[in-house]
């Protein structure tokens, strides 16, 4: 069993994060990482759950799920991961407990990356190493 992190979104203003245990079989393993966390020897997978779309326009975009999804050189997530994600599940690709903790300070640091690409200025190296 591996401990990871439900990101559970209804609707845009809506989001739950909590605790979750998954089997170390679980499909989520299949999936290929995301690449900032991978630059920070942290690397994360992420599982859609399949929550279906209530036609409120942006009520399936998860944003922190997004950030933690942009490419190192650009900024930009892959159309993918840009909106409509819903409800998902994120763990560690090595199986290794994933906190909510853990979680939360990824995706607050991918957005501070973010910051780098909207001021127009290269993003230091430095940034993407642990």
């Amino acid at each position: 069993m591996v401990n990871t992190v439900y990101r559970k979104d209804i609707l845009k203003q809506t989001s739950v994060l909590s605790a979750a245990t998954i089997p170390s079989g679980h499909p989520i393993f299949n999936h290929s990482v995301s690449l900032v966390p991978v630059l920070l020897n942290f690397p994360i997978v992420v599982h859609r759950v399949g929550i279906r779309d209530n036609g409120t326009t942006g009520c399936l975009d998860t944003q922190p799920i997004t950030y933690i999804h942009v490419a190192p050189k650009d900024g930009f997530a892959p159309p993918e991961w840009q909106n409509g994600i819903g409800t998902v599940i994120v763990a560690r690709k090595n199986k290794k407990d994933l906190t909510t903790d853990h979680y939360e300070a990824l995706w607050i640091y991918c957005d501070r990356i973010l910051d780098y690409f909207g001021e127009g200025v290269a993003v230091p190296e430095h940034v993407y190493s642990r």
